[in-house]
């Protein structure tokens, strides 16, 4: 019994140490660098980032309108604030400008900027 496994152990091939870390320990290092690095980059470039372009100066005007509204909402903005605010002002403020953007989110960001505008510029925030 004793011969018949020194037999079997001599036929298996002895695994070194630098041999074990070859074949298992630099492929998961393989795979967490290619992990870290590549998969984000990946992910980045075939991300949906297309939106929507608004064409004509009537549509932005009801969609600016529509997103002032909903931002001037009392659940948005602390009531201290919303009763210093003239909509009218804003709104046109809005109008004259909003030709100038292409789509939802530029429209907007451009209508929470000017809120803040209007707010710092009276001084109250």
């Amino acid at each position: 019994m004793k011969q018949r496994i020194k037999r079997i152990d001599k036929n298996k091939p002895s695994r070194s140490l630098t041999r074990i870390i070859i074949i298992k320990v630099f492929p998961v290092i393989a795979f967490l660098v290619a992990g870290f690095l590549l998969v984000p980059y990946g992910a980045m470039r075939f991300q949906n980032n297309k939106v929507g372009t608004i064409q004509n100066k009537a549509e932005k005007e009801i969609i600016a309108k529509k997103m002032l509204s909903s931002s001037l909402n009392q659940t948005k903005i602390k009531s201290k604030y919303l009763q210093n605010i003239d909509a009218g002002e804003i709104e046109k403020e809005i109008m004259n400008h909003v030709k100038y953007y292409s789509n939802f989110r530029q429209i907007r960001a451009y209508i929470e900027d000017i809120i803040a505008d209007y707010l710092v510029r009276n001084q109250l925030l």
